[in-house]
């Protein structure tokens, strides 16, 4: 007899592994406002900002979903962080010459412009192009000199 095994319960049908609803939960309701069939699983909502997610955004997003909690200034090592998990998507944005400057200057970004990108992969994409830019004024402005 195993003492530390509970019997599953059994699940309604069309509910797999879901948990049994205690007695006071509401009923779930969809789009428009009427309750839900009973026995058929609602997907759960999705941010809209999620819709038409591409394979690379969902590794990113992967990535960095990771260490958001960590990204505060009591943690001392959040730069080298943030630079370990956005530097690979930053080589694939720029190679492999330009990938370290960018990035160092992308975690030296303030806190919010940080938790900006690594929620949204658009997002690091522009500030890499930005900085991109910045590196290609500064050495045109060197190469003039």
């Amino acid at each position: 007899m195993n003492m530390g095994y509970q019997q599953p319960q059994p699940q309604p049908m069309g509910m797999p592994n879901s948990a049994p609803m205690p007695n006071s939960a509401p009923m779930p309701v969809v789009q428009g406002g009427m309750p839900a069939a009973a026995g058929i699983p609602i997907p759960a909502p999705q941010p809209q900002a999620q819709q038409n997610v591409t394979p690379e955004q969902l590794a990113y997003f992967s990535k960095t979903s990771v260490i958001l909690p960590a990204l505060n200034e009591r943690n001392t090592h959040y730069k080298q962080q943030v630079g370990t998990v956005i530097f690979d998507f930053v080589v694939k944005l720029v190679g492999d010459q330009l990938a370290p400057k960018i990035t160092g200057m992308l975690i030296d970004l303030p806190i919010p412009d940080i938790f900006s990108y690594l929620n949204q992969h658009e997002t690091l994409k522009q500030r890499v192009r930005q900085a991109q830019n910045l590196l290609q004024q500064q050495m045109g402005a060197a190469a003039q000199q």
